[in-house]
Formats: C-alpha cells, sequence, structure tokens
C-alpha cells in the first residue's frame, strides 16, 4: 500500500484563498476610503458653521444695513454672503411658529389658536379689538458661507426693531 506523502494546497486552494483576501482587502480599503471621505465633510461643515458664526457676530455688532461678500485670508476655499434686510411679519407668526417665517408648514389648527391669543390679547388690554392686524418690524441677517464643490451652510437670525398696531 502506497501512502501519499505530498503535504500543501492545491492550486483551487490556493487560488480562493487569494480571491478571498482580494475580496476582504477591496471592501476595507472602500470603508476607509468613505469613512476619510465622511471625516473631510464633516470638518468642512464644522469650518463652515464657526465661520458663519464669526461673520454673523461681526455684523449684528456692527451697524452694518446693507449686503456684502468676500473670502476669508485663513481659510481658503471658503467665501461668504451675508444680507440684512428689514422685514415685516405679523406677531401671532411668533406664537403659532406658522410658515411665514420660513420654520415649516403651517398647522391645520393654527387658525383656532390665532383666535385663541387674540381673545388672550384683548382680555388683557394689549389690543382693542380681535380684528386689529399686529406686525413687528425687524431686521433679518443672513449668513451663506459656500465651500468645496457647491456645498453652503446658511444661518439667519432675526432682531426685533419694533410693534406696529
Amino acid at each position: 500500500m502506497k501512502t501519499n506523502k505530498n503535504y500543501g494546497f492545491t492550486l483551487f486552494e490556493v487560488l480562493i484563498a487569494i480571491t478571498l483576501a482580494g475580496s476582504i482587502l477591496g471592501s476595507l480599503s472602500y470603508l476607509l476610503m468613505s469613512a476619510m471621505k465622511t471625516r473631510r465633510d464633516a470638518q468642512n461643515l464644522h469650518v463652515a458653521v464657526i465661520l458663519a458664526q464669526k461673520v454673523m457676530n461681526e455684523i449684528k455688532t456692527s451697524e452694518e444695513t446693507k449686503s456684502d461678500n468676500g473670502t476669508f485670508d485663513s481659510n481658503e476655499g471658503y467665501s461668504f454672503e451675508y444680507t440684512i434686510e428689514e422685514v415685516e411679519k405679523p406677531i401671532i407668526d411668533f406664537f403659532l411658529g406658522t410658515d411665514s417665517l420660513n420654520t415649516g408648514d403651517d398647522s391645520e389648527n393654527s387658525t383656532s389658536n390665532s383666535d385663541m391669543i387674540m381673545e388672550y390679547m384683548k382680555s388683557n388690554g394689549l389690543i382693542q379689538d380681535t380684528s386689529q392686524s399686529i406686525t413687528i418690524k425687524m431686521l433679518q441677517y443672513h449668513v451663506t458661507i459656500k465651500y468645496g464643490n457647491n456645498q453652503k451652510y446658511e444661518i439667519n437670525f432675526f432682531r426685533g426693531k419694533e410693534i406696529v398696531l
């Protein structure tokens, strides 16, 4: 009786092992590249948020009333635009959170809420009758930071000026 003393792997087994190792390494490299892109995008957004807050704080503390744009010396690839405009909105929108402040959709029951708030204001002597329109004049500060490939971050701030009965 002859015994086979050849130890080792067949060519087919080696090919399967190489294919399996290549698939695993390919998947890992894809995951690594994807994670690096996500980290870079998050870092770019973080810088954009900080720059937007910086621009917003600068224009809020100044007496600026005009729009402007520019770039950042210390942050290449980032640019900014800001607008300052006077807007007038019904004061009831602040209580109801309706769409005229661009915060979302109007709710279905906003009319009944509006009536309740107007009645409350009348009963407390804040207005003469419920048909009276109350608006608030305010400055709207809008800052846009542009970066990367058509990416942008926007921030708004409202500063009240006066209430108009």
